[in-house]
C-alpha cells in the first residue's frame, strides 16, 4: 500500500477522519480467526469448521477426494469436491444453501445469499495406501460479495 504525506490545516477535519476511521473498523467475535472483516477476503476452514462473512455463515460441511494420489501415475488428475453450507448464523431462519466446489473438474466458485465463494485449495493432497481422515481436510477459500 502507498504512504501519502498530506499536511493538515483543520482540526475538524482530523476528528470527521479519525471518527470515520474508526467507524469503519470491523467488530470483532471472541475468536478473530473465525471472523472475516472485509471482502475480498481469503479464508482457512477445517472440515467441520465455519466462519462468518457479513453475518452470513460459510461451513466446511464435507469432502469427496479422488485425485491422483502422490507416487502413483494416473489416466485422469481426480477431483476433490467440497461441500459448503451457506446461510444464516445457526439459531436464525433462513434456508442454508448447499454450494460444491471443485478442485479439477467443475466449478471451482458458486454463489448463495449475495457471496461468491472460490476454492483455492484442499489439502492434505492425497498419498498412496494412507487414506485422509475427514477432520484433517483444510481448505483454502475466497470469498468476495458476488455481483
Amino acid at each position: 500500500m502507498a504512504m501519502m504525506t498530506v499536511a493538515w490545516k483543520s482540526p475538524s477535519l482530523i476528528l470527521a477522519l479519525a471518527v470515520g476511521l474508526g467507524a469503519c473498523q470491523d467488530s470483532q467475535s471472541s475468536d478473530p480467526s473465525q471472523q472475516v472483516g472485509q471482502l475480498s477476503s481469503v479464508v482457512t476452514l477445517r472440515y467441520g469448521e465455519s466462519t462468518f462473512v457479513e453475518n452470513i455463515e460459510i461451513r466446511f460441511g464435507a469432502v469427496q477426494d479422488s485425485r491422483c494420489p502422490s507416487q502413483v501415475e494416473c489416466f485422469a488428475a481426480g477431483n476433490a469436491q467440497v461441500v459448503l453450507g451457506v446461510g444464516p448464523p445457526r439459531g436464525t431462519e433462513g434456508p442454508t444453501d448447499q454450494v460444491l466446489l471443485n478442485s479439477t473438474y467443475g466449478s471451482r466458485s458458486g454463489e448463495a445469499w449475495g457471496l461468491r465463494v472460490t476454492l483455492l485449495e484442499v489439502s492434505p493432497y492425497p498419498v498412496y495406501a494412507e487414506p485422509i481422515p475427514p477432520e484433517q481436510y483444510v481448505v483454502q477459500l475466497e470469498v468476495e460479495r458476488s455481483s
